[in-house]
This record gives C-alpha cells, sequence and structure tokens, in this order.
C-alpha cells in the first residue's frame, strides 16, 4: 500500500484536519481488532475464513498508517516551537524504534501465555488510548479548504499538489536516492520478516517465543 499511496498520503494531511486523521485512524484499527477477537471467540473453527480476516485486517492497517504517518509528522510540526522540530523528530523516531523492538520481543512469549484472543482485544485497547490521547491535543491547524468548490475541482486540486510534491522528489537527487533505499529495504525485509516464522519453527524447530525474539533483534538492526 505505501507504494501506492505516498504520492496522495501527504496531501490528505494538508487538505484534512490532522487531529481528525490520527483521531478516526486509531477508530479504523480498534474496530478492526475487535471484529478479528470476535471473529475467533464466535467462528474458531473457521480457519480459513480467520486467515482471510487477518490478512484483510492486515492490508488495512497498513492503508491506514500510509495516512496516520503524515499526519502524525505533520502534527509535530504545529505542536513544537520550530527551534526543537529536529529534535521532536528524532526523539519520536528513537521512541518508535524502541517500541518495536520491545513489542516484537515481548510478543511471542505473550501469545504463548495469553493466547491470541486477549493480545487482540489488547491491541484494540491501545488503538482506542491512542486515538484518545490524540483527540485530547489542542492546536490550530491550517488546511486547504475545497468547500464551495466541485468535486471535479477539488480533484484536480489534489492531483496538482499529489503531482507537485512527486516532482519535488524527483528532481531532487538525494530524496531520489533515499525513496529508492527505502523501498529496496521494505522489500527485502518482507521477504525476511515472511521467510523468518518457517526458518524458525521448521529448522530450527522453535516456539513461536523465538520468532518474537527474532523480530526483536530486526528492531536493533
Amino acid at each position: 500500500p505505501g507504494l501506492l499511496l505516498f504520492p496522495i498520503s501527504g496531501t490528505v494531511a494538508d487538505r484534512f484536519s490532522k487531529k481528525k486523521i490520527l483521531v478516526k485512524s486509531d477508530a479504523i484499527n480498534a474496530g478492526l481488532m475487535f471484529v478479528l477477537a470476535l471473529l475467533f471467540i464466535f467462528f474458531p473453527e473457521q480457519k480459513g475464513l480467520q486467515a482471510f480476516c487477518i490478512l484483510g485486517a492486515v492490508t488495512i492497517v497498513a492503508i491506514v498508517g500510509e495516512f496516520f504517518g503524515p499526519a502524525a509528522s505533520s502534527m509535530i510540526g504545529l505542536i513544537v516551537p520550530k527551534e526543537e522540530v529536529r529534535k521532536a523528530f528524532a526523539t519520536r523516531s528513537n521512541l518508535n524504534e524502541t517500541s518495536k523492538f520491545i513489542g516484537q520481543g515481548i510478543a511471542g512469549p505473550l501469545f504463548m501465555w495469553l493466547g491470541m484472543i486477549p493480545l487482540i482485544l489488547l491491541n484494540g485497547l491501545s488503538f482506542l488510548l491512542s486515538g484518545y490521547s490524540e483527540s485530547t491535543i489542542e492546536v490550530e491547524e491550517q488546511t486547504k479548504s475545497t468547500s464551495g468548490k466541485s468535486a471535479k475541482e477539488a480533484w484536480k486540486e489534489w492531483a496538482k499538489d499529489a503531482k507537485e510534491g512527486m516532482s519535488f522528489t524527483f528532481t531532487h537527487r538525494g530524496l531520489v536516492f533515499f525513496v529508492l533505499a527505502a523501498m529496496f529495504t521494505n522489500f527485502f525485509l518482507s521477504i525476511s520478516v515472511t521467510v523468518l516464522p518457517h526458518f524458525v519453527a521448521d529448522q530450527l524447530s522453535l516456539n513461536t517465543s523465538w520468532f518474537g525474539y527474532a523480530m526483536g533483534a530486526l528492531g536493533i538492526g
């Protein structure tokens, strides 16, 4: 989803309330988690249906995340004083990597201890708490309004903004190299993450906890 949506996700953050995007994104993710939990509770034997819904939920969460990320980054610039923006972005990056490391490291043991359904419910609760915390943010936002314009005019402006963003990216060699490097890194990392469960279970004959440890190790780098 990221490859397809990155040209427009930033434009969405410019044209709509960033706070609302954050809150609604977390609300969507929370709803998905609770629906998944209900699916596992009421249809425990429908493995095919469960697998299909999990894949669908993962896809939707990834799509929502593509809009959440630019909105969250833009909010930092609105909340933090201009001279502190770089430090704030660095802190956010460090916290993201730390949370990935801890979360992936304890996911396996928690799965073995609690089971699938409580973990999904906890995940949904975390999204609810995140959305509530974002709803308390008080900040003045400036968005590009499309009120009073026809759908065709609004779409043309949207497409123009997206085109300008892509043109800016591809006319700066450093940004092009950065985007390509990120794409290749994510591509090969996705392959590694896909193969890793089979390697842990089939080749090493280890339980789910060790998959969590391996994911935690990936978080370290």
